[in-house]
């Protein structure tokens, strides 16, 4: 037999009498019935491909649409659904590496930290194949933002306890609540850029004006690269008496008697450990309202 009449033999009994199957399901059978004739070589795959070309111009696969594959669809997430989970690793000194756990809650736009223990990898694969609840997306951009910020705002914490977990609490709390004193805005919102899409939204056919949550981000990232460029030492910097000047690192910096560097400048007050060396303003406060330090309030 030719190869023209094989491949209208095996396209009418396995694909048109078998009810319309893909080639990737009669594929096996396809060579095995092949072999059994002693058709080997370049000759199977010539026949395969005319097999193949017959099922693309069959009018009834057309019309049911089976010979494509249906592109994955993410329904939009809901407003408990609308997570996004990462892992990352922390060094911790005397208390050796930490694995912690990061949630995003998009709706909400609030953070929320775990420490797991090295061991827990059965637990994080099973958080990453789970599509249930949290919609996993690995290497998610607004995760790794979140745990860029946490990195660098631990490792600033004054005072660390020997719980992990107490000193991430810590930190999730000053990014879902401080304000900046100059760009007026909190840690999260500069996580998350745009205003998400909710199932809720789509429902009540709500709009959301992303474009200008866009200029004031610009805006935002305008002013923060110009607050970056200010100078190390602040301009109306007063140091405060009965401070001891030494010499370390080839600058010179004030101290006091408990080893604390302390920096005044109008309401925002400094108050670094030793073994640092940024000297720059920390303009982010938090909910509760903090006093500047040496400071007779009359008023009151």
């Amino acid at each position: 037999m030719e190869v023209n009449e094989l491949a209208n033999f095996f396209f009418k009994e396995l694909h048109l009498q078998m009810g319309h199957q893909s080639l990737y399901r009669i594929h096996k059978l396809i060579k095995e019935r092949l072999v059994i004739k002693k058709i080997r070589g370049k000759l199977i795959k010539k026949i395969i491909r005319k097999i193949n070309s017959k099922i693309l111009e069959c009018d009834i696969c057309r019309s049911n649409n089976t010979l494509k594959k249906n592109s994955y669809h993410r329904p939009k997430p809901g407003i408990i659904e609308c997570l996004c989970i990462d892992f990352c690793k922390i060094l911790e000194g005397k208390w050796g590496e930490k694995v912690l756990c990061g949630i995003l809650d998009r709706f909400s736009k609030y953070i929320k930290f775990y420490a797991i223990r090295k061991t827990s990898y059965s637990i994080q694969k099973i958080l990453r194949e789970c599509t249930y609840g949290a919609s996993y997306e690995h290497h998610n951009s607004e995760i790794e933002r979140a745990f860029r910020t946490v990195r660098a705002i631990y490792k600033k914490l004054p005072i660390k306890s020997k719980n992990v977990q107490k000193n991430l609490n810590k930190v999730a709390h000053i990014i879902n609540t401080a304000e900046h004193k100059y760009l007026q805005c909190s840690p999260n919102t500069l996580v998350l850029r745009y205003n998400p899409r909710l199932r809720a939204d789509n429902l009540m056919n709500l709009k959301i004006n992303n474009d200008s949550q866009g200029e004031k981000f610009n805006e935002l990232q305008y002013v923060l690269e110009k607050w970056k460029d200010r100078p190390s030492y602040p301009v109306n910097s007063e140091f405060n008496e009965e401070q001891t000047v030494y010499f370390c690192r080839y600058k010179v910096h004030p101290k006091t008697e408990k080893g604390k560097i302390l920096y005044k400048n109008k309401d925002v007050t400094k108050i670094q450990l030793d073994r640092t060396n940024d000297k720059r303003q920390c303009n982010w406060t938090s909910n509760a309202k903090m006093k500047p330090a040496f400071v007779n309030n009359k008023e009151e």
